[in-house]
């Protein structure tokens, strides 16, 4: 049974902010303190901080599932007649993500880099990789040269 047209009663809430001050969060406070200043939006309130972080956690949370239920769907069709499909792993790609976040009202755009030559380049992968061997002095790039990874923005 579902609890989305529940109403709380008085009691209930005031239990609910009572114990966000014993709660740990996935996303840490300072974290949530940080984002909420770039914000405007200062506060001294703990449980205020760690209820913005549960609603956070919450999202990420129903994106991340929104976005495995998609690859599930997917890759059954695609393999339906093979045997053995429920042990395999399912792996998520940024497209899916990309696909699940634009679902919510947030659009990814991802602009790619490319390696100069393939050999001992690092193909895919993130540009903070390549910046950290760049700065770490192996030169393991192998003459890689790396574009802003992406940006996200939220539309609506």
């Amino acid at each position: 049974m579902s609890d989305r047209g529940r109403t709380l009663e008085a009691a209930e809430v005031e239990e609910f902010i009572a114990t966000l001050d014993t709660y740990e969060t996935a996303i840490p406070d300072h974290v949530v303190e940080h984002y909420l200043a770039r914000a405007g939006f200062l506060t001294d309130d703990r449980r205020v901080v760690r209820l913005v972080a549960l609603a956070a956690q919450k999202f990420i949370a129903d994106v991340a599932h929104e976005a495995m239920a998609q690859r599930r769907i997917q890759r059954d069709a695609q393999y339906r007649q093979l045997q053995g499909m429920e042990d395999e792993k399912v792996l998520l790609t940024t497209e899916e993500l990309k696909m699940a976040l634009q679902e919510h009202g947030i659009h990814l755009s991802r602009v790619d880099y490319f390696a100069d030559s393939v050999d001992g380049a690092i193909v895919g992968g993130s540009a903070a990789a390549v910046a950290g061997d760049a700065s770490a002095g192996g030169g393991g790039g192998g003459g890689a040269s790396a574009a802003p990874r992406g940006t996200a923005s939220k539309k609506g």
